[in-house]
């Protein structure tokens, strides 16, 4: 014995087909809420991988260069066997470190000079620095000893150090393989024997 199936009335099917399209809306805007959460907390995941850097003892390995030898690890002095690579650093107890910066040609110790720069400015519109006694360069300050000078190049940005050595005339400093010369207001430079700035004069 078959079985009749009643048709819903126009009216009902009227109503149902609006109600299962604002279902069906619904349930996009549920689904979409949820993937913009996952966004917001994926972003702020990743937002905190990328916190501030930190430093210890053992950052200056990466991050000063293999031709440094004097340099601070963020919180000691340390001077570096180029050959061999090994450290020696001094010892101060430090809570937290610094990022690790290059000092080569800066040495720290007592001052026997009175502090002052000389400017001097050579052939080819170049300059030289040269600091006595004190060197003074942003937020850092090296004193310096006796018979030793900080000879800063401003066309390539870089300082040395350097120590007077004798001469027959004027007063000569060596270091780096650098060679500085000066008597009176005149002035010159070598590197390796070979002339780099020539008749500098003194500017102040």
């Amino acid at each position: 014995m078959s079985k009749h199936t009643t048709p819903l009335p126009l009216a009902t099917l009227s109503f149902v087909k609006p109600l299962l399209t604002v279902l069906s809306l619904c349930g996009l805007l549920m689904l979409s809420g949820c993937a913009s959460n996952n966004t917001d907390s994926s972003g702020a995941q990743t937002g905190s991988v990328d916190s501030e850097q930190t430093f210890d003892a053992n950052s200056w390995k990466t991050v000063i260069p293999k031709t440094c030898q004097r340099f601070t690890d963020g919180c000691n002095n340390c001077v570096r066997n180029l050959e061999s690579g090994v450290a020696a650093c001094t010892r101060k107890a430090c809570v937290s470190y610094s990022k690790p910066e290059c000092l080569d040609g800066v040495i720290s110790g007592s001052a026997n000079a009175e502090p002052k720069k000389v400017v001097y400015q050579c052939e080819s519109n170049k300059r030289l620095e040269v600091s006595y006694g004190q060197y003074v360069q942003n937020d850092k300050t090296v004193e310096l000893q006796a018979g030793q000078i900080i000879l800063r190049d401003p066309q390539s940005g870089t300082a040395h150090l350097l120590n007077r050595v004798r001469s027959a005339s004027g007063e000569r400093y060596q270091g780096d393989g650098l060679e500085f010369w000066s008597k009176g207001s005149d002035a010159m430079l070598r590197r390796n024997g070979q002339p780099v700035y020539l008749g500098c004069i003194s500017q102040s």
